[in-house]
């Protein structure tokens, strides 16, 4: 081999193991794996427990010190979307049908604290015969989860209605 193919050989060893290494620092940690797997469930069971009209089991996905945003453009607390929701069921709102779709979760490095992002289709209960809308909507949703007392729990949640789908392109 010559000095200059030892070099370039050495070279690009080096960048492959600098490439190598930067990899591995970022691939998630064992607590980081298991949290995401955790969080992954309760993100499916909060969404199934959403279309259904037990409103204390949904509600006990979330903290008590839960601050959504986004929500007719005012925070709100636990407390003040409890009521909001349980008036909605009550009334024969809610949500017919949800489900979770293009799931994304980031975790902490010390695996207790996450933020998840995804897409949730729903279909309403009144929309249509009430207010003349579509019963199908999507939300965009964002929440902070963190795991306190050995359970994961909802301590901010923010959402915004999905938008259509951006018109083709002209060629």
């Amino acid at each position: 081999m010559s000095l200059m193919s030892t070099r370039m050989f050495a070279a690009i060893s080096l960048l492959a193991a600098a490439l190598i290494g930067a990899g591995l620092a970022l691939a998630d940690t064992p607590a980081q794996m298991k949290a995401k797997q955790e969080v992954d469930r309760s993100v499916h069971e909060v969404v199934a427990v959403y279309a259904t009209t037990d409103v204390d089991k949904y509600f006990s996905y979330y903290a008590d010190d839960l601050l959504i945003c986004c929500f007719r453009g005012e925070p709100w607390s636990k407390q003040a979307y409890y009521t909001f929701w349980k008036q909605n069921v009550a009334s024969g709102g809610g949500v017919a049908h949800a489900e979770v779709t293009n799931l994304m979760i980031n975790v902490s490095p010390s695996g207790d604290s996450a933020v998840a992002f995804y897409q949730m289709p729903c279909v309403r209960r009144m929309a249509a015969a009430v207010a003349g809308q579509d019963p199908n909507i999507t939300y965009n949703m964002t929440e902070t989860w963190v795991k306190r007392a050995g359970k994961w729990r909802v301590v901010g949640l923010g959402y915004s209605v999905a938008g259509p789908p951006p018109a083709p392109k002209a060629p």
